[in-house]
Formats: structure tokens, sequence, C-alpha cells
């Protein structure tokens, strides 16, 4: 009919229509799929012609599919499917022949193998059927097969019942018709290679022949036979009675007497007992020839699993299983297939417990879909530790998994363990700033490290790539650069500004002191980006000259500065240049606190606490900005330090957490550790909201899901109990200010 539409007369039959499936296998039942897979030899067209033959063979079968699945009045004939040809649904209907051999034994999978066991010739030219027979039947029944291929059909058992976990469904239930098949198809890929007879299609005709070479026993084969036979009729009497694809045995009374009966049974009683008996006995012969009888029982499915949304998570399996992505086409090779298949069992378990499946899924298809090897990715899952770590990190570091999706080298560093290196002080100078923000945020995930380490990677890595550019530039005169800021204090976190300070010793002494410095201060910025390196904290701020001298400063600091400067200066710490300069600066600093008004300071600092907490709308709690948050524990200490400039001098350039043990007389013991216990868990927690959400900000969000994931970091029950641990520390910091606030007027 083609042909004659494009008035062709070209050889019509050089091509090979073939059955799979239950049509290749001769037992067809009432709404079963017709399975085949179409190809072609090369056909020369005419010349000037501006069709290929593959486009009138795919013509064809259109036309052939529709004029079979068209419903009419008086139904339709059957459901052609021509899925199951390499690469699926979405790859051309037909081939050459010679793409389909390559495929086969480049990227051909053990289902597959199993598939072709069914393969029958339907209609065209049967030498071109013969060769593919020819190459099947070696492709399939090969002489060196290893029992691994029972481990490999025991796995994609195992996978099918996970994927349908209805109990009552004939075909995939443990002990049902899939097992049967299974069996009986892992014996013939073991043994048909060297025994001709074990090659066929019909799963009752294999059992016999099975058994004929005592690869089954005569009580093996009984039961095979009857059971299989038994389930077969439930199908049809299920197909028949709903007139559509169903394998799921009824839970309505009626219906289950009316399929006894139908099966020559007195009750749905009888019936049940019949079915457990099939079933046990089938299931005990698939292990035993499997050798799965130690391995959990199908482990969990999807569908217990609870995903927000179902449908992606399934896309998703399927494309960590395959490759199939939205083009539907399968991407992996089979050594690939087989190793996730080894893993899907533990993923399933892990998503079963995670707090947020779908992200965790979502960020494992987001690393493989991202790779060009994800073999070697699950090759290094194998290790179950390995394994169980990087679903950690898919659950709780949004920041680490979009790092490794932007970054050979960081996935290089993951897959190479050099993520875990400990030896901070000597190797990290070797990174650059991502490889060195990746490794925190790692390493933080899995629990190696905390918040107070986190800081320490992010200082030394800036100190010294600070020291090497000022090396680098060789300025000709007196200078230094100092840390301000959470850099100066060590408690930078990920999302922290480089505060800086240029201090020279006299500014007249060159003309190109500031344009040294922009372009100094510029390669700071590409070196250490995505971190941000300014000198914002300068006298006069962001529109005054970049660097000022000793006397500039002094003069500034003595007339004009304000009191919230000196609490920022409380945290300048040396980073390199000239130390004697650097002295005389603290110098300075510590003459003009010693002439600061107690009671003025207090009054300052109270206003500018109160606008700096100001209540706006948040959505969550803000760690550091929060009323009995960080920013309280900050005003605190300084508080106690600007009212003694003994103090001052002792802890300028101190980290927050040796200023609080320093302090441990002056607010006692038990105030000391409380408030240290309070900053390294609002520490912990700023850190872990910026790595799970991969977020600039540190705010615990008000999401029930977020908050969720943030207290499932912490091992907390749940969100009542995060809720009630920053309850009680805001409560205990917000006591701990008036407390030592009130002593402090007191005194004045």
């Amino acid at each position: 009919e083609v042909l004659a539409r494009h008035n062709l007369k070209i050889p019509a039959d050089k091509y090979c229509l073939s059955s799979l499936g239950k049509l290749g296998g001769n037992e067809l039942n009432y709404s079963s799929d017709v399975d085949f897979i179409l190809f072609y030899d090369s056909v020369q067209m005419p010349e000037g012609f501006n069709l290929e033959y593959h486009e009138i063979l795919s013509e064809s079968t259109l036309l052939f599919i529709k004029s079979s699945t068209d419903i009419s009045e008086r139904g339709y004939i059957y459901r052609v499917d021509f899925r199951l040809r390499p690469d699926g649904k979405y790859s051309p209907l037909c081939k050459l022949l010679s793409d389909y051999i390559r495929y086969y034994e480049s990227r051909g999978e053990d289902w597959e193998r199993q598939m072709l066991i069914k393969l029958g010739f339907v209609c065209g030219n049967e030498d071109l059927y013969r060769r593919f027979f020819t190459f099947v039947q070696s492709y399939t029944y090969q002489t060196s097969f290893a029992d691994s291929v029972k481990e490999k059909i025991r796995i994609m058992k195992q996978n099918i019942e996970r994927q349908h976990a209805e109990k009552e469904n004939v075909k995939t239930f443990r002990g049902g018709i899939r097992d049967i098949e299974f069996t009986v198809q892992a014996l013939q890929l073991l043994n048909g290679g060297r025994i001709k007879s074990l090659r066929g299609g019909n799963t009752l005709k294999m059992i016999q022949s099975l058994a004929s070479h005592n690869l089954l026993t005569a009580a093996e084969e009984k039961i095979f036979t009857e059971a299989y036979i038994f389930y077969r009729r439930i199908e049809h009497f299920l197909q028949l009675m709903n007139d559509t694809q169903t394998h799921i045995i009824p839970n309505e009374h009626d219906l289950q007497f009316k399929l006894a009966k139908y099966l020559g049974l007195d009750s749905p009683e009888e019936l049940k007992q019949r079915l457990f008996s099939f079933r046990e006995n089938v299931r005990r012969i698939y292990e035993s020839v499997l050798n799965s009888g130690n391995q959990p029982a199908g482990g969990y499915s999807l569908l217990s699993v609870g995903f927000k949304d179902k449908s992606k998570a399934e896309r998703n399996i399927k494309f960590l299983r395959s490759g199939v992505g939205l083009i539907g086409r399968k991407e992996f090779d089979s050594r690939t297939i087989d190793l996730f298949n080894t893993l899907e069992p533990f993923l399933l378990s892990f998503l079963k417990n995670a707090a947020d499946p779908d992200k965790t899924l979502d960020n494992f298809v987001k690393v493989i879909s991202f790779t060009k090897f994800p073999s070697i990715w699950y090759t290094e899952f194998q290790n179950r530790k390995i394994y169980n770590n990087f679903l950690k990190l898919c659950l709780f570091s949004q920041r680490a998994i979009d790092m490794i999706t932007l970054s050979r080298i960081l996935e290089e560093d993951f897959i190479s363990h050099k993520v875990f290196l400990r030896n901070y002080r000597t190797e990290i100078g070797k990174m650059n700033t991502g490889e060195m923000i990746f490794l925190a945020s790692v390493q933080f995930t899995y629990g190696l490290i905390d918040s107070r380490m986190v800081s320490k990677i992010f200082n030394l890595f800036i100190y010294g790539k600070l020291k090497k550019l000022c090396e680098e530039f060789s300025f000709g005169y007196i200078y230094c650069v100092c840390g301000l800021g959470s850099f100066g204090a060590e408690s930078m976190n990920f999302a922290s500004d480089v505060d800086l300070l240029i201090i020279v010793e006299n500014i007249q002494l060159s003309e190109s002191i500031q344009t040294d410095f922009q372009k100094f201060l510029g390669r700071v910025n590409e070196t250490l980006s995505p971190f941000n390196a300014d000198c914002r904290l300068r006298p006069e701020g962001k529109k005054s000259q970049l660097v000022w001298d000793l006397e500039n400063y002094r003069e500034y600091l003595h007339t004009r500065a304000r009191v919230w400067e000196f609490q920022t200066l409380l945290k300048l710490r040396f980073v390199h240049g000239n130390e004697n300069l650097f002295n005389n600066f603290r110098k300075i600093i510590i003459n003009e606190v010693k002439n600061l008004n107690g009671e003025f300071v207090n009054k300052e600092m109270l206003q500018m606490y109160s606008t700096l907490t100001k209540h706006t709308i948040r959505s969550g709690f803000h760690i550091k900005k929060e009323r009995g948050g960080l920013i309280t524990i900050d005003f605190l200490l300084q508080f106690l330090i600007l009212n003694d400039p003994k103090l001052y001098a002792k802890l300028q350039g101190k980290s927050i957490r040796g200023i609080i043990s320093s302090l441990k007389k002056r607010i006692g013991d038990d105030d000391s550790v409380l408030l240290k216990n309070n900053f390294n868990f609002l520490k912990d927690m700023e850190i872990a909201v910026q790595n799970i959400f991969n977020t600039n900000h540190g705010i615990v969000p008000s999401d029930q899901e977020k908050r969720n994931l943030v207290a499932a970091f912490f091992h907390m029950t749940g969100i009542s109990e995060l809720d009630k641990r920053i309850s009680s520390i805001v409560k205990s910091n917000n006591s701990l200010f008036e407390k030592h606030l009130s002593r402090q007027n007191e005194n004045h």
C-alpha cells in the first residue's frame, strides 16, 4: 500500500519483522501486548527519490500499528508494541540490522538477553531473520557464562518486586509467573550455550526440556508446570472479566468466588490455600536455582518511600538505572547498569528514612547526569560507607552538590578522596578557593569538622593567599595588611566577607600607594572569589581613600571615630607587612580606648544594638541578627571589653571562643561555659543552614520541611526539639546579656 502510494517499485521484502515476548513464545493471552522488533538490510532507492528505505518501512509500520490498535465499533485487535527495540520508544521504529547488532554488542543489557530468548520470525525476509537469529544465539547463549548471571537476574527480579508492590499481582508477586519465567530463563542462559534444545521461547516446553536434562527435578517440573498453568488461567479469567490488562487478584468476595469456581475450586478459601502452596513452592525453587535465599525479601519499594512527587522519583530512578532521560534513550553501558542494580536496594532503604527523599534523589541524579563516567561513581559506591556518605551529602549539602556539578576538578577531588585530607596547614595552600570551600562543605556534612574548624580552614587559606599576594606585589614602602570582622575574629562562614585594613607609615612617601593597593585588592578578589574582600571598615567608609597612614588614623580616632568603630577594631589582626607598624597602630587604638567615657560607650552601644536587632519581617530565625543570637553574644563581649582598656589591649585580635575563655573570671565559670556552648551551637547551625540549602544567609527557615531537614542534620527527633533548643539558647543569651550589662551599669 505504501509503495503504491509513492509509486515505487523497489524490493519490498528487504526487512524482517520479528516477534518477542508472549507472541515470540506462543503464549499470548486475552490482553497481551504484541511485541515486535523491526530491522532491514540496506536498500538502494531509485535515483532522484527523496525518501530513504527506512522512511518507507517506518510509514508502513505506523499504518500497521494504526490498523491494529485503532478502536472501532468492534473494539481493537491488539496493542502492537515496538518498545523493546534498542534504545526504546524514542528511537527510530526500525534500523539496519548492523546497527542493532552493534547496539547489543556494546550496550546490550542482561534483560535484553532474556528478551531475545523469545525471538521468532513473523514476516519479511527469512534470510535476514536467519542472520539476526544466528547472532542472537551466540549473543544470548554464551558458553562462558558464569553464575553471576543468576545474581543479575535475581537483582532484576528484586527491582520488579520493588516497583510493583501490589501483594496480589499474579505476575510479579513472590512465587508468581515472573519467578517461574526468570528461573527457566536463568537456566537457559547458563546451559543453552552447550545444550541447543534449551533454546526456545515457550515456558512450558522449556520446563520439560530442562527436566529432561536433569536441570530441574521431576518434582520441580511438576510444581512449575502446574503453578504456571494455574497462574495463567487466573490471568485469563481476570482479563476476560475486566476486558483490560490486569494481573491483580480481586479483594471482593464475589469475584474471588467466581474465580474459584472457574478454576474448579469450591471456595475463595481453597483458592487462597492453593495460591499459598504454589507461591511457597515456586519461590523455594526460584531461590534454590538463583541462590537468593539469604537476600532480603524485596527490600524497600518506591511506593514505600514518602516522595512528594512520585512520578518524578520514578523518572529519576529510571535515569539512575540506565541513563534514560528526557529523550528516552538509554545511555549507560551494561556494566554501569549492573553496578547500579547492586546499589538500588540500599538507595531505597536510605530514602525510606531520609528527611527529604525527593531532594536526596534529585541531587543524586544531578551528579550522575553531570559526570562523563557514571560507572566510576557506581564503582566507588560499591563501598557501602562511601555510598552512604554520598547520599548524606545529597541530603544535607546542596552547596557541595552544586559545586560538584559545576566543576570537573571538584568531581575528581571527591572521587580521588582528596576532599578528605586532614593535613590542612601544609596542603590547603595548594588548593584554589573552590576546592577549599568544597573540602570544608563535605567534611562539615560528614561530621569530620565543626564550625570552628570550618572557620580555621577558611582563615588558614585566606591568610596564606594574602601573604603570597603581598610578597608578589613587593611594595617598596612600610605597610601592613590587617584583618577585621569575622576574618579577624576567626568566625567566618561560607558567606563571610574578608574585611581588610591597609595602613602605611607615611602616605606622602609615594603617589602610587592608593593605585598600588587598588590593584592589590583587585587581585585579592580574583584569588579569593567567591569570598568578597574589601576595606569598607576603614575611616569614613567606602567613600574615603583606600589606604591610611598612622598619623591620619590617629587624628581620625581622636576626633571623629564612633564607638562602633572601636568595636570593629577589637577584631583587628595582623596579616602581613611590617609588624612594628602594626604594633604602633594598636597602641594608638588602645590609647584612644582609654579616653572613652564608659557611660557614653554603653549608651552608644545599646542604641546600635537596638538598631541592628530591630524586628523586621523575616522568614525564620536569623542566627546572627536576632536578639538572643550571635549578635547578642558579640555585643555582650564588647560591652565588657570596651569598658576596660586593659582587657581591650589583652583581647584585641583574639577569636570569639578565645575571648569567652579569657573572660571566665569576669563572668564566672558557669556563664562562660554556657556562653561558649551557645556560641558553638549557633555557629554550627549557621554553617549548617548555609551548607544544607546553599544559601548565603544564616536564617533557620520557617518552612516546616526545611526546618525538619535542619533538625535531622543535628540528629534531633523533629522540629519541636529544634525549636525548643533555639528558644532555650535565645532565652539564656538574652538573660546573660541583661545580667552582665546590669552589673556593668552598676559599676558606672
